[in-house]
């Protein structure tokens, strides 16, 4: 929840690209937009990667749910964990 009981309606990741044969981070950073404009961010303080587009709930809607792609466990190869979010947003 953001500050005042308002609830997040968007966000941008920040990833980075796949490396090829350097060390890959994939995400490195989130930031939830609230209803006021205000934002929760989460950064690990990397300076990999890029942020991309604000992606945003329809209006009256609200982020409700959320689901993540990991890679699993790579072995001996580079393992990059998280890669990806996605939100569900729900009517308010």
């Amino acid at each position: 929840m953001c500050k005042g009981g308002l609830r997040a309606n968007g966000f941008r990741l920040k990833q980075e690209k796949k490396q090829k044969d350097d060390d890959d981070s994939a995400a490195n950073a989130l930031i939830l937009n609230c209803a006021d404009d205000s934002e929760i961010v989460a950064n690990n303080d990397g300076p990999w990667g890029e942020w991309g587009d604000r992606k945003k709930c329809p209006t009256n809607t609200y982020i409700c749910g959320l689901r993540v792609q990991i890679e699993k466990n790579q072995g001996n190869e580079d393992d990059t964990a998280l890669n990806n979010v996605y939100f569900q947003c729900c009517d308010g």
